[in-house]
């Protein structure tokens, strides 16, 4: 078997391990603060869902929060695991592990892989908006809660988004001394560490420090040199300080990074010509955690950023400014074929930088509350992406090589390179208000506007080289086209709500609102034939949904059972959908072609309920029924294709989770905590064809935990296992039949179990 090396990443980040080790060492031991008794009631949860604190059965809006506890005991450590606990969300993973992610919510996504088009459902971190998708999948640690917002969000928000929102609040600096560390091991020597360190740095400030390391040998096993693949190495940080430089003034700084650097997640093959070959004549193994890998470059992915946040109260008015700046690099070498042989193999490369600043001015009175704000983006993200055909044609020979079956003869040519290099500039605009007044006792009126403007400018040449010489011997690169476009789109944007509590129990609303998504460009491969890669490059027009939604949140049984149901119904005008063609007159290659689909309807029932049958035991089941169609929509490049009627990808039509929590008092703070979960999602298609080869049917996974806690949290002993049914499934799927005759497919990871130990100091 290979021999795993150890990366520079990681002998870094172990360094900082062994330093918080250290600094752990010599505080005193000290245990966390019993939690205060409930009456066996449900914990109320705060949420920041309409940016200020509200309890989140108050919010007039379907939102669900994930506390920093609940994250830990359900085993999420980076962002795509989170789509697991949560109805209606799915975030696919079309390049693996620790790469770019789709982010789909309530069936609304855009799975495109390419990083110049951010989708429709934002993700912030800390309110900062992650603009590059390549940004947007990431390790999760030291968090306070994670906040889902369903719905289309800009009244409130600085990025405009059609369809929901992901904001991942962090754990912020107090004034107390305090310090925690975890490590953990389990299948696959999988290891991972994270920790922080809290300590106040004078009578008005406080810095905290967190971090993570993770690595992994992978799942899948490389048959061509024993080794290991679709792992993980990586390391994130995060520093915080707080200073309080006058009253009713605060300035929060944060500076964070994080580093990928391993093997990337390996696709499983499936021949689809006849005998279950591709157009090479190779057949994968049917194992799907096999594979034959000839590629052995590493997947390096860095993010750095920053931002200052100031909140100053004045005369009952609240001026926040938080401003942001993120910086992306990511180098993907993709073994696209999946074989030992370079029958396609794609390099993803990309940089983006990301400056945003957003005012806030908010306020409340007995009887009403108000904001308003400004929102600026700027952002400049270059691709440089290359595609490798048939390198190895003349060694296969067969078909290709006709009259000439001579390895190294170059007369047919078919080994080819092609080359896209692009670069986006784009600049947003908005200014966004919201409020609400009680209208009558017990009832509010909600209103809110946004007016944006984007300006996006984009510029992309085309490159393409053909063998010549032998083997990897390659002419120099000719143009085949090059194309300069810009767009400025403009959007309006409102919502209108109307909720009223019957007591304090119960809670019904109803509300209307309207999404916008600006413009934008293909970014991905276009056709060599100038002719259809100038109709492929032309700007898709902005998409817009008009959303309704009524709900009702409840607290029943004296707060011992919680049920929030909600139903919607999204009409779509031009929704911005994305898929693989040949197109008619090209070479027979696939391309990427982005496009708008006039017209689809989104409906769905959601239901969150939560309940204590007794006090040291607690119950949650989340359910939702799901219809996303697109209604009309005929796809003219590559041929009329008539998708009207199919589904939209990642959008399963039933969802349901379960999670139970059972505590065990031991005396004198000791106690076992048990947490198992299921989850269900019922058939998904990966693309707009529902084409039933690149699909998942239902399935079911399994995860538990249970942890041996000492002195009220000082000390915390835990084992834990995920898909314990041991359920294989895929993640993503790619049809490739054409031209090259295989599909691509990510595989789901198997059962794996681990055990886990922390120190908490408080």
């Amino acid at each position: 078997m290979a021999k795993r090396t150890r990366s520079p990443l990681r002998q870094t980040s172990t360094y900082i391990v062994a330093l918080s080790l250290a600094g752990l060492a010599i505080l005193p031991a000290r245990a966390d603060d019993p939690p205060p008794a409930n009456n066996g009631q449900i914990e109320k949860v705060t949420v920041t869902a309409q940016k200020r604190k509200q309890d989140a059965q108050d919010v007039p809006a379907s939102v669900t929060s994930l506390s920093g506890a609940k994250i830990r005991d359900l085993g999420v450590n980076t962002s795509d695991k989170l789509a697991e606990f949560i109805p209606d969300v799915s975030i696919g993973m079309p390049s693996g592990s620790s790469n770019q992610p789709i982010v789909t919510i309530r069936g609304v996504g855009n799975n495109d892989f390419n990083t110049n088009n951010a989708g429709p459902n934002g993700v912030y971190a800390d309110e900062v908006y992650l603009s590059s998708p390549s940004a947007q999948s990431f390790q999760v640690f030291d968090l306070d809660r994670i906040e889902v917002l369903k719905g289309p969000q800009g009244t409130l928000y600085g990025r405009n988004t059609s369809s929901g929102l992901i904001n991942f609040i962090s754990n912020k600096p107090v004034d107390d001394l305090t310090a925690a560390l975890s490590a953990s091991y389990g299948s696959y020597n999988t290891n991972e560490e994270q920790g922080f360190f809290n300590a106040p740095t004078g009578d008005n400030s406080a810095g905290r420090f967190a971090f993570i390391r993770d690595s992994s040998d992978g799942y899948m096993r490389n048959l061509l040199n024993g080794q290991r693949v679709s792992g993980t190495d990586s390391f994130a940080m995060r520093g915080q300080w707080r200073v309080d430089p006058a009253e009713n003034f605060t300035l929060l700084f944060n500076m964070h990074g994080g580093a990928v650097d391993t093997l990337p997640t390996e696709y499983h093959q499936v021949g689809t010509n006849p005998g279950g070959v591709d157009t090479f004549g190779y057949s994968g193994p049917t194992n799907l955690y096999e594979g034959n890998y000839n590629r052995t470059q590493h997947l390096n992915i860095k993010n750095e950023g920053a931002s200052v946040r100031g909140d100053y109260n004045w005369s009952g008015v609240t001026l926040t400014s938080i401003t942001a700046f993120e910086h992306n690099t990511k180098l993907h070498p993709e073994d696209s074929d999946t074989s030992p042989f370079r029958m396609l193999e794609i390099d993803f490369g990309v940089r983006s930088d990301t400056f945003t600043q957003e005012l806030r001015a908010a306020g409340s009175g007995e009887k009403y509350n108000w904001l308003v704000g400004l929102y600026y983006l700027n952002e400049t993200l270059k691709q440089d992406q290359s595609v490798f055909i048939f390198l190895d044609a003349d060694l296969i020979c067969g078909a290709f090589c006709g009259d000439n079956p001579i390895p190294g003869d170059t007369t047919t040519a078919f080994a080819q390179i092609g080359r896209g290099i692009s670069d986006q500039k784009t600049r947003s605009y908005a200014i966004f208000s919201q409020g609400d007044y009680e209208i009558f006792d017990r009832t509010h009126l909600t209103l809110g506007a946004r007016l944006t403007r984007e300006q996006r400018d984009f510029n992309v040449l085309g490159l393409w080289t053909s063998q010549d010489g032998g083997i990897d011997h390659f002419d120099p690169y000719q143009t085949l086209w090059a194309f300069n476009h810009n767009i400025t789109d403009d959007g309006f944007s409102w919502r209108v709500a109307l909720d009223h509590r019957f007591d304090e129990t119960v809670m019904a609303y109803a509300s209307v609102s309207t999404g916008f998504k600006s413009g934008g460009f293909n970014g991905g491969f276009l056709d060599v034939n100038p002719i259809n890669a100038a109709t492929q490059a032309e700007p898709i027009r902005p998409e817009k949904n008009l959303a309704y939604e009524v709900g009702v949140k409840t607290d029943l049984l004296d707060k011992k059972l919680r049920v929030n149901l909600a139903a919607f119904w999204y009409d779509y005008t031009d929704l911005q959908v994305f898929n693989l063609v040949i197109p008619t007159g090209g070479t027979g290659f696939p391309v990427n072609v982005l496009q708008n689909a006039p017209k689809s309807t989104i409906k769905g029932i959601e239901l969150e309920s939560i309940a204590k049958p007794f006090e040291n035991m607690t119950v949650s089941m989340n359910a939702a029924w799901l219809d996303a169609k697109i209604d009309q929509f005929v796809n003219t490049v590559g041929g009329p294709v008539d998708f009207s009627g199919n589904t939209l990808p990642l959008a399963p039509k039933f969802s349901l989770t379960g999670i139970a929590d059972y505590t065990i008092p031991l005396g004198s703070g000791d106690f076992i905590d048990l947490v198992g979960s299921a989850s269900y999602k019922s058939k998904v298609f990966f693309d707009l064809s529902d084409d039933p080869l690149i699909m998942q049917s239902g399935f079911w996974l399994f995860d538990a935990r249970a942890s041996y806690v000492i002195n009220d949290g000082e000390w915390r002993f835990s084992v834990f296992g995920k898909n314990l049914g041991d359920q294989k499934y895929l993640n993503e799927a790619f049809n490739l039949t054409q031209t090259f005759g295989f599909l691509q497919q990510i595989v789901g990871q198997p059962l794996t179990v681990g055990a886990e130990v922390s120190f908490h100091y408080n």
